[in-house]
């Protein structure tokens, strides 16, 4: 797993509002479409808490989970500051536990990636369908290899985001089918110019291979496609979005 540490004290700051709307827009339309059955939210890798605070605010019953304890201050904070409550906690995916099981787990901003080996996913899909209700649903989100191998590779981006500006190195390793990400951003807090540097590992994986681990561990690939529109997954399609179910 990466470290994020430093990096959680310009999250919020860095996120596109645009890709936060849209990714709530495809958890309301994915929950539509496979309704859960009953209102307990699992959030895995749940950062800053925005997904979580988002469905407490439309009175469901939520567990986030991240092994950042910084992060978690941030969720706490700002659970707090939205008046909902949370059930915050700092596990790894590929370990936690659940007394209780839940309707729905989410995995979102393309935390899968994150998890380096194929073994760890595997372990993750295995946790979280054990943590399921028989008919409950899991949607997650990952980077596709075309993005970190194609559409990223060996480039630099630079640009700003609300109050940060950043550059992202990007370079692509092919025995490890991973993505190198360095990052440096910069921003003012009380008037004083702020450098972060941060270094992410993103793993590449294809559908039929996570399509392949959900069926391993008692989940069945209900939908795949294009996480911007909804259509069926392209070549080049950036980003996808993958629901998987828990058998009855």
């Amino acid at each position: 797993m990466n470290d994020y540490t430093s990096f959680a004290d310009i999250y919020d700051d860095f996120m596109d509002e645009q890709f936060v709307a849209r990714l709530l827009d495809v958890l309301e339309h994915y929950t539509r479409r496979f309704p859960p059955p009953g209102n307990r939210l699992l959030d895995l890798g749940c950062g800053t808490g925005t997904v979580g605070i988002e469905f407490a605010r439309r009175g469901w019953e939520v567990i986030g989970v991240d092994v950042s304890a910084a992060m978690l201050e941030k969720a706490r904070a700002k659970a707090k500051e939205a008046g909902v409550s949370v059930d915050w906690r700092e596990r790894d995916m590929t370990s936690f536990k659940l007394r209780k099981r839940v309707s729905l787990v989410t995995c979102t901003a393309d935390s899968i990636n994150h998890l380096r080996r194929e073994e760890d996913v595997a372990e993750t899909f295995r946790r979280l369908s054990r943590a399921l209700t028989p008919g409950g649903v899991f949607i997650f989100d990952i980077n596709t290899p075309y993005t970190l191998e194609r559409a990223w590779s060996d480039q630099t981006h630079v640009g700003r985001r609300g109050l940060v500006s950043y550059s992202w190195k990007h370079h692509w390793d092919e025995k490890k089918q991973m993505s190198r990400l360095d990052g440096t951003f910069k921003l003012e807090r009380e008037g004083e110019p702020v450098t972060i540097t941060q270094r992410f590992w993103e793993k590449a994986y294809e559908v039929d291979v996570l399509s392949r681990l959900l069926e391993r561990a008692g989940l069945q690939l209900l939908d795949s496609a294009d996480f911007f529109s909804l259509a069926r997954l392209t070549p080049t399609s950036t980003r996808a979005v993958l629901v998987g179910g828990k058998r009855l």
